[in-house]
C-alpha cells in the first residue's frame, strides 16, 4: 500500500513533502519535437491480425493508417486525425538510447506513452504490432 502510494505521488509529480515538480528543469526530447505523419505502407506491411479478415474488412481497417499527423513542440501536441484536432501539454518522463516515455492526458484520463525511435522513424506500441510515424516538413 505504501509503494503504491509513493509511486502515485512520483507519477503526478509531487515530492513527499509537498513541493511542486516545477522548480526542478522540464525534460525535453529533441527526437519527439517536429511533425510526425502516420505512415500507413510501412505499419501496414508489419501488422499482424489475431484473426483473418476478408479484402474488404482489411481495406476498411488500413484505411484508418496515414491520415494521423502529430506536431509536437517541446510543451504541447497537437493532432490532427481527419477532421478531428486535438492538443494537451504532456511531460517527458524518462528516456534512453532507444524511446521516450511521456505523461499526458487522453480524455481528460492521465495516460503514459513510450514513443520508440529507429532509422528515421518514430512508432509506438499497439498490443503486438506498431503504428510507424515518419518525421514530415510542417
Amino acid at each position: 500500500m505504501r509503494r503504491s502510494f509513493l509511486s502515485a505521488i512520483a507519477l503526478t509529480g509531487l515530492s513527499v513533502t509537498g513541493a511542486a515538480a516545477s522548480k526542478t528543469p522540464r525534460k525535453v526530447d529533441k527526437r519527439l519535437i517536429g511533425t510526425w505523419k502516420s505512415d500507413k505502407e510501412r505499419t501496414v506491411a508489419r501488422w499482424q491480425y489475431n484473426k483473418p479478415l476478408d479484402n474488404a474488412q482489411r481495406e476498411k481497417f488500413e484505411s484508418i493508417f496515414g491520415k494521423l499527423v502529430w506536431r509536437i513542440t517541446e510543451t504541447y501536441y497537437y493532432g490532427i486525425f481527419e477532421d478531428q484536432k486535438f492538443s494537451d501539454t504532456y511531460t517527458v518522463l524518462a528516456s534512453d538510447e532507444n524511446s521516450v516515455c511521456v505523461s499526458h492526458h487522453n480524455d481528460g484520463k492521465p495516460e503514459l506513452n513510450q514513443y520508440f525511435f529507429e532509422e528515421g522513424y518514430m512508432y509506438i506500441l499497439s498490443g503486438y504490432n506498431v503504428e510507424f510515424f515518419k518525421r514530415v516538413e510542417a
